[in-house]
């Protein structure tokens, strides 16, 4: 057998290894069977509950862009201020369908999420956002990449728009309290 022969055939093996290794889409599944989204760790359970805000982030979205300094990129808004802020996500009643939400806020510090009581989904076609919206407000958050269940935390971010430029993001970080 010449070495050509002895690099394809160890090649294909290599293959055949490593593909064995990934699961199917009907091995993915998560906690409650609702249907998976492209990212198999994000799904309505790893949403619904009582949520503490932890830390709040500014990001200034063209220092970014000019490769400003991480300094002026990015401001850590809860050392300035006393975040007193509370989520509750209540469970749909079915996958795509709205269900209520509850945000306390005791104190004046800055923050952009529809507060008092509204109602919110889960949309994972496409790009995975959370719909939120209130007697005022309508708002479209973004979570964190690969959120699971099981790490007990919920980042949430908003964009703010100047016409169609976005001008900077605010990063919310919460812990799960129940």
């Amino acid at each position: 057998m010449n070495f050509r022969k002895l690099q394809v055939l160890l090649l294909a093996a290599l293959v055949v290894t490593f593909t064995a290794c990934y699961p199917d889409d009907s091995e993915i599944t998560n906690s409650s069977g609702t249907p998976k989204s492209v990212d198999p760790f994000l799904d309505i359970n790893a949403f619904v509950g009582t949520w503490k805000l932890e830390t709040v982030t500014q990001v200034d979205e063209n220092a970014i862009v000019q490769k400003q300094p991480d300094y002026m990129q990015k401001m850590v808004l809860s050392e300035l201020f006393n975040y007193d802020v509370t989520l509750n996500l209540s469970r749909p009643d079915s996958v795509g369908k709205f269900a209520p939400y509850t945000v306390t806020q005791n104190g004046e510090a800055p923050f952009y999420l529809p507060g008092g009581t509204g109602q919110w989904r889960l949309n994972l076609i496409g790009t995975p956002r959370i719909n939120m919206t209130n007697a005022d407000t309508a708002l479209t958050v973004y979570p964190a990449p690969a959120f699971r269940t099981s790490d007990n935390k919920l980042t949430l971010k908003i964009d703010r728009m100047a016409g169609n430029t976005k001008v900077s993001s605010y990063v919310y970080a919460f812990t799960r309290s129940n």
